[in-house]
């Protein structure tokens, strides 16, 4: 499994929240975002990961019944406090990083995008 090195990040347009990620910086990733916003688009939050896929797989998750379209979701004041918060739990973490990269890929295995192949070759390198 490919990991991704990057950013999670939580951006606003003041309206709206986006939970995205990216190699390339967040400034570069938010001005290609605001080509397409009429409403300034500011960072709120970012978490440097070794493995964006999983991060960014695992908030979606968290916050889905909050999502309005897409990437971007709708937190009241309350709610995004609880968001921040969680972003610092990641960042401070080592042990829910690995929770949530153990949860991702156990999830990519359901979907069969990981395949039984490539998990019995991984398996038998750790044995020798």
């Amino acid at each position: 499994m490919n990991k991704l090195l990057g950013f999670v990040y939580l951006v606003t347009d003041s309206y709206s929240f986006k939970i995205g990620k990216t190699n390339g910086s967040i400034k570069s990733r938010i001005f290609g975002l605001q080509t397409g916003n009429a409403n300034k688009i500011t960072e709120v939050k970012k978490i440097s990961t070794s493995d964006v896929n999983a991060v960014e797989w695992f908030l979606h998750r968290k916050y889905k019944r909050f999502r309005k379209s897409g990437e971007w979701f709708k937190f009241n004041d309350e709610r995004l406090k609880s968001v921040i918060s969680f972003f610092e739990k990641i960042i401070n973490s080592q042990i829910l990083q690995k929770k949530i990269n153990t949860q991702y890929k156990n999830f990519r295995i359901q979907q069969g995008v990981i395949s039984r192949k490539h998990r019995f070759k991984k398996a038998n390198k750790k044995c020798y």
